[in-house]
């Protein structure tokens, strides 16, 4: 049975003999509140400990104690020393955080090619966040020349090792046909596999997806103009069904979002996300509930 607090006892034992993997389990225990109270300060004296034995994981952690200003007066020139030196050492999850400090001009002038260099060091070594940030760059034409496919080539790695912000731009670029022949199906596959892991925007954009789907199979040319008369081709399923799929992910979206926004550790700027996309829900929710009864 997973106990905190005996855990904490042997991690400590072992700490205070020199083990550093024990000393960054310790201050990871800290910093989560597992098995002690939560503290901060008393997570990165053991990260400090750890980190200065070798430890590159205690390293990345003491980067973002100092990035975040947890527990710690904020500093992203300390942060940066200590991503640096795990990056160095390969710690894939240092590497992916020093090229977000460069691409964001974080602690360092900003530089879109130092950002790359770091997230490809991270995704050829298998990260997935890496393998996602690079798939950003090229997609966005960031440090280098703007190019959909090499950035669909780094999304689909990244979503095939479970990164659901990977699935859900795979499905925009499916859905949109950016870098792919336009494909709905293959947009609704990414974008549900992105929404089962919990994206709400995923739900929300397959909410869409199917609202579009029964137009087409339904024909109800009013409605067309809630999208701007934007119709995707199906080859399958009746337009009731589709309706019914479609409220099925709005109600998710709004359930997911209401979640968001009542958590108390979300941070603001996503609390105001989530309301933004559940109003946008409600709206379409309240035409898809129309379609539904005149389908009927």
């Amino acid at each position: 049975k997973k106990e905190y607090t005996e855990a904490v006892k042997w991690y400590r034992m072992a700490a205070e003999k020199g083990n550093y993997n024990a000393m960054y389990s310790l201050g990871m225990m800290y910093a989560k509140g597992n098995g002690v109270e939560k503290n901060a300060q008393e997570a990165i004296k053991w990260f400090r400990m750890a980190a200065e034995k070798g430890n590159t994981n205690a390293m990345n952690r003491l980067g973002m104690m100092y990035a975040e200003g947890n527990g710690v007066e904020k500093n992203a020139q300390e942060a940066i020393k200590w991503f640096r030196m795990a990056a160095e050492k390969g710690n894939t999850n240092a590497m992916n955080r020093l090229g977000m400090m460069y691409a964001e001009g974080n602690g360092v002038e900003k530089n879109a090619q130092e950002a790359i260099k770091w997230y490809r060091m991270a995704a050829e070594k298998g990260f997935e966040l890496g393998m996602y940030s690079l798939g950003e760059m090229y997609a966005k034409g960031n440090g280098v020349e703007k190019n959909a496919q090499e950035a669909i080539k780094w999304y689909r790695m990244a979503a095939e090792k479970g990164s659901e912000l990977a699935m859900y731009d795979l499905g925009k670029m499916y859905a949109k046909g950016n870098g792919v022949e336009k494909n709905s199906q293959e947009a609704i596959k990414w974008y549900r596999m992105a929404a089962e892991k919990g994206d709400y925007l995923a739900m929300y954009r397959l909410g869409e997806m199917y609202y579009l789907r029964g137009l087409t199979k339904r024909g109800l040319p009013d409605d067309k103009k809630e999208l701007n008369g934007e119709v995707v081709d199906f080859d399958k399923g009746d337009g009731l069904n589709s309706f019914a799929e479609a409220q099925k992910w709005f109600n998710k979206t709004i359930e997911t979002c209401d979640r968001i926004s009542e958590d108390a550790t979300t941070a603001p700027i996503r609390k105001e996300a989530a309301v933004m996309n559940k109003g946008n829900a409600e709206m379409y929710l309240e035409i898809v509930k129309k379609a539904i009864d005149r389908g009927k």
